[in-house]
């Protein structure tokens, strides 16, 4: 459910210390947007997170009006118009798939976020994937909150392939990336990064000994600025784009993830090398820095860019289609 809004509801407590406790709860737990009432948006200022309040029919963050709401009772409520909206929040007593599949369909490239009141999980999950793409997020009951909570951190399990080393060649000098982040990496752990967003590869983190060089467990030394780097939410940046705050998708050789917070990055001028391997006759590529500290993940022990060699075979994740502002596209771009 990666990329998904969860805002839980807490408006509907009566009492005004549950509902306090219930949004202190909710932050602790992770949860950024809540649910709340008007008199309750003076919690923003002793804990941050986005206070959304709904009316009969507008949605307003932290004050400001960003959405409609659209109570579903037959076809005739479903006017083309609410889709201006940047947030929509839909209600149906008891008329729900159909309508959402009909919302989607005409919500295709209109910008606004389609956000569905579910019940519990299990209908959240339904809604999300209602016509494959699903809703853009739920509002469910604070009660609920323990069985959302797992979708909060839920990540995809990557299949990952053996690309062979073709050549590894000097590049001249770039500015590369180290992206630092918040969590120890793991060993057999980093990022995918790749100048092909549709070929990434899994690089290291400096998490190994070297002969010179103290281990830095939090970081990837990822490439130079104009690589590509997953995200949590399966789109992709540029390493350039990336800074404090911002949120990276860990990966494992295994093909396990999880979300990782970036501390800082770090962009220096330093030589490169130029790694170009094959896939299912894919061609892929990417740029490094010539150090011995920086390293590729292999099916057995991770192999230092200064020691590959044509032959050597690496692990790559390798998509079907193109980028456009790092979303998945249907089209046919090459990048060479």
């Amino acid at each position: 459910m990666n990329g998904k809004l969860l805002w839980p509801r807490v408006d509907h407590i009566a009492a005004e210390v549950q509902r306090h406790r219930a949004i202190l709860h909710a932050v602790e737990l992770g949860y950024t947007s809540i649910v709340v009432r008007e008199e309750d948006r003076e919690l923003t200022s002793s804990v941050r997170f986005d206070a959304v309040t709904v009316t009969r029919d507008a949605v307003f963050i932290n004050g400001k009006r960003r959405g409609s709401v659209l109570h579903l009772k037959g076809p005739e409520d479903m006017p083309a118009a609410a889709l201006n909206s940047e947030f929509l929040i839909v209600r149906s007593d008891d008329w729900k798939i159909i309508p959402l599949e009909n919302l989607l369909a005409m919500h295709q490239g209109k910008g606004c976020s389609i956000i569905a009141e579910a019940e519990t999980r299990e209908e959240a999950e339904l809604f999300m994937g209602t016509l494959e793409r699903g809703v853009d997020g739920v509002i469910f009951p604070y009660e609920k909150i323990q069985g959302f909570a797992s979708m909060l951190v839920s990540t995809p399990q990557l299949q990952l392939q053996e690309a062979e080393v073709k050549s590894v060649q000097h590049a001249g000098m770039g500015d590369r990336v180290c992206v630092d982040t918040c969590s120890l990496f793991h060993q057999h752990e980093g990022l995918l990064v790749g100048s092909q967003a549709s070929s990434l590869f899994l690089v290291h983190a400096e998490n190994l000994r070297a002969r010179y060089v103290n281990p830095r467990p939090f970081r990837v030394n990822a490439g130079p600025v104009h690589s590509y780097v997953l995200l949590p939410d399966g789109t992709t940046k540029y390493l350039s784009e990336l800074k404090g705050g911002a949120r990276v998708l860990g990966v494992s050789a295994d093909g396990s993830t999880r979300v990782m917070t970036v501390g800082r990055i770090k962009i220096e001028r330093r030589p490169l090398v130029l790694v170009e391997a094959i896939c299912e006759e894919r061609e892929c590529s990417l740029l490094l820095q010539n150090a011995e500290t920086v390293n590729l993940c292999t099916k057995g022990e991770p192999v230092p860019v200064t020691r590959l060699s044509p032959g050597d075979r690496v692990l790559v994740h390798i998509e079907e289609g193109a980028r456009h502002f790092g979303m998945r596209i249907k089209e046919d771009i090459r990048e060479l």
